[in-house]
């Protein structure tokens, strides 16, 4: 496995190369995965690199959102993601599946986050290809 992620500001870029290798009694083949993935917090936030677990770290808010006058927006972020897996080698024919994701998420506070993703997916596998568009809505509590 192989990851890179580099946050400057609001900005971030996130790469990511897994390579599994399967152990069989046969010949044994090997899978491959990357994506490419990047965001902008629209109000100026960002998201700290923890070193000591090497993840990102909790996103806070500049100003959280409720109903009162003297409050902010919350944060926005714009992300877009490129996926793309290879499930096909020596005789083991799983295709391979390409995914191009946008988003935009609505974070009111450091415990909520609101997102709405629309992406476009294509698996070619047995000399066919299929598409599919696909939207989703999540929402995410973090303690």
């Amino acid at each position: 496995m192989l990851e890179l992620i580099k946050v400057n500001g609001p900005v971030s870029f996130i790469g990511e190369y897994i390579n599994n290798m399967v152990n069989t009694e046969g010949p044994n083949p090997s899978f491959n995965y990357f994506q490419l993935a990047g965001s902008w917090f629209i109000t100026g936030e960002n998201r700290r690199y923890n070193n000591q677990i090497g993840v990102l770290g909790k996103l806070i808010p500049h100003k959280n959102f409720n109903f009162k006058k003297t409050t902010g927006p919350g944060a926005f972020e714009l992300g877009a993601r490129y996926t793309r897996s290879d499930f096909t080698d020596q005789d083991i024919t799983g295709g391979k599946f390409g995914r191009f994701t946008t988003a935009l998420s609505w974070y009111p506070n450091a415990h909520f986050r609101f997102e709405i993703n629309y992406g476009h997916g294509s698996l070619e596998r047995d000399d066919m290809t299929g598409k599919s568009d696909f939207w989703q809505f999540r929402v995410q509590f973090e303690l």
